[in-house]
């Protein structure tokens, strides 16, 4: 055995140890968008890989609203809503939209999110990507 092949073979194990772990690792790309409205702190992302053939699942949250009050969530183009939830005694809550689609339709676009507490009411933009309808995004 040589010098050569005593450092070279640590460092060849390590560079594909390191290149199969950067192709097992779990996509955490999110899309997400805030806006300050009358209800409070709107969020609005998409959950991570959750995409079907029906649209994309959208988490749902407000901070700094109304203590203790009932919210329903929807957007323009939802196949399972709205979906209701009342805030905490600091008036924060969350809920999920499920099968949701841009606007406009199809997989990939921006999806308008509205949140009512009472009559007032809250919207955010969020940007959906689920390209081919079946899983991604």
């Amino acid at each position: 055995m040589n010098i050569r092949s005593i450092i070279t073979k640590p460092l060849r194990s390590a560079a594909i140890a390191g290149v199969a772990a950067a192709l097992f690792v779990a996509p955490t790309s999110v899309f997400a968008a805030s806006a300050s409205t009358p209800v409070g702190q709107l969020t609005a992302a998409q959950a991570p890989g959750a995409c079907n053939d029906l649209g994309a699942v959208v988490n749902v949250s407000v901070s700094g609203g109304f203590a203790s009050t009932l919210y329903t969530a929807s957007a323009v183009r939802v196949a399972n809503g709205p979906s209701s939830f009342t805030t905490n005694g600091s008036g924060a809550g969350s809920t999920s939209l499920v099968n949701v689609q841009p606007d406009a339709g199809g997989f990939t676009g921006n999806a308008t999110v509205t949140v009512h507490a009472g009559t007032q009411a809250g919207t955010v933009s969020v940007y959906l990507d689920c390209a081919s309808g079946g899983g991604k995004g």
